[in-house]
């Protein structure tokens, strides 16, 4: 998308310029032929400074970013609900059931289940959301 847009811009830009020359050209009565070629030369200083621009490369990949590539999630936004619910649990939600609830919320899951390791090996479910699931009936 980058050079894409880049060479559509540099093409535009010289799109323009030979439209100035021509102008000058045509208008330019006796000086026409200098002022066309002094224009076509900062014209093309003007480009090439453009091109090895650092700081204008970034700028136009951040702005590429932000309005054409479309990300699923807003992460920032993500983030802070996420502490949002964790730090404000529900009247009667253990800390665990929260935390699947926080996690289930960024997914979009209606419910979820946290599954521990037990000192045996297995893992099995210590925790559900919503409140009022069994979370041992889950893993048989």
């Amino acid at each position: 998308m980058f050079y894409s847009t880049s060479i559509l811009v540099i093409g535009l830009y010289l799109l323009l310029m030979s439209l100035g020359g021509y102008v000058i050209r045509l208008y330019g009565g006796t000086w026409g032929r200098i002022v066309q070629l002094v224009f076509f030369a900062g014209a093309g200083v003007v480009l090439a400074s453009l091109v090895a621009s650092s700081a204008l490369r970034r700028r136009l990949q951040v702005f590429l970013a932000k309005h054409f590539y479309r990300n699923k999630y807003d992460y920032r936004v993500e983030w802070l609900r996420f502490i949002d619910t964790l730090s404000s649990p529900e009247e009667g939600i253990e800390v665990r059931a929260n935390a699947v609830r926080s996690i289930a919320q960024i997914i979009g899951s209606p419910a979820g289940l946290l599954y521990l390791r037990a000192e045996s090996g297995e893992y099995q479910p210590v925790s559900a959301w919503p409140a009022g699931g069994d979370p041992r009936a889950a893993s048989r």
